[in-house]
C-alpha cells in the first residue's frame, strides 16, 4: 500500500487536502485488490459445493459447432460475412469495412444486429 502511495504521489495537488488524497489513493487500490480477488474466486452451486471442472468432450463441442451454425443461418450474407469476419477471423472494423465497400458506422450496424440475431437464435434453442 505504502508503495502505491509513493507511486501516486505525482497526482498529489498541494491545494487539496492531503488525507482527502491519501483516502482516494487508497480506496482506490483496495477496489482494485478486491476486484481482481472477486474475478479468481470459484463460485459455489446452489448447495454449496464447487462447480465440476469436467474438460469438454468432443460431442460438446460438436453441439456447439452446430449451435453456432444454425444461429449463422438465420444471418443475411452480409451480417454473416460481418460476423465472420469480426468474431472467427479476428479482422477489425476498418478492415471488414473497407473489403464489403461500406462505411465502418455502417459495418458496426450491422455487426450489432447480427449480434442480437445470434443471441435470439441461441436463447430460443436454450428454451426449446
Amino acid at each position: 500500500m505504502l508503495l502505491s502511495v509513493h507511486r501516486s504521489f505525482a497526482t498529489y495537488d498541494p491545494r487539496y487536502p492531503f488525507r482527502a488524497w491519501l483516502k482516494a489513493v487508497v480506496t482506490s487500490r483496495v477496489r482494485d485488490a478486491l476486484r481482481v480477488q472477486y474475478a479468481t474466486v470459484e463460485r459455489l452451486t446452489d448447495e454449496g459445493e464447487l462447480p465440476d471442472q469436467a474438460a469438454p468432450d468432443a460431442t460438446s463441442a460438436d453441439s456447439v459447432h452446430e449451435l453456432l451454425e444454425s444461429a449463422l443461418q438465420g444471418l443475411n450474407e452480409i451480417q454473416r460475412r460481418i460476423f465472420t469476419a469480426l468474431k472467427l477471423e479476428g479482422r477489425t472494423v476498418r478492415e471488414t469495412a473497407a473489403e464489403l465497400g461500406m462505411s465502418e458506422g455502417a459495418t458496426k450496424v450491422a455487426a450489432h444486429r447480427a449480434y442480437q440475431k445470434i443471441r435470439t437464435e441461441l436463447t430460443k434453442e436454450d428454451a426449446e
